[in-house]
């Protein structure tokens, strides 16, 4: 994901939204990265934005049985041979996929929650800025999406 901070916001303020906004994943134990950056010099002064990545299911290091090391759940493979004669893998330990990343409505419900985090905030700020998780065409505007 990319997404626009608050250029009104002070780095603590823009640090504070971002780890509030990822809480979820690390709360379902979803490896994530966030990188927040600041505008350079050969963009927009306003260009505060953050990258998240995460991965699709939770994730976490356990003891591997048979080898007494500790390794990530989904790394874990065994093989056997199935009804057919086939040898077939599985990773008996991998954790299932959180239905809500994959919700139809999951771009939508993660912009409503984004955008109450950075109105909660800039509300402690007493700055005015507030966002809005609507299209433009939600709000009644006729302005084109932009990139």
């Amino acid at each position: 994901m990319t997404i626009e901070l608050p250029h009104e916001a002070n780095d603590r303020s823009r640090f504070l939204i971002m780890r509030e906004f990822a809480k979820e994943f690390e709360d379902a134990g979803i490896p994530y990265w966030v990188a927040i950056h600041k505008p350079t010099q050969d963009n927009d002064a306003r260009n505060y934005h953050a990258h998240i990545v995460y991965g699709p299911r939770p994730a976490k290091k356990i003891i591997n049985p048979k080898t007494g090391k500790l390794e990530w759940d989904f790394s874990i493979v065994e093989t056997y041979i199935s009804k057919c004669n086939h040898v077939r893998t599985h990773r008996p330990y991998k954790q299932t996929k959180p239905d809500r990343i994959y919700d139809i409505h999951n771009v939508k419900n993660q912009r409503i929650k984004f955008s109450g985090i950075v109105n909660r905030v800039m509300t402690e700020d007493h700055s005015d800025v507030r966002y809005d998780p609507r299209s433009y065409k939600d709000m009644g505007l006729t302005v084109a999406p932009m990139k």
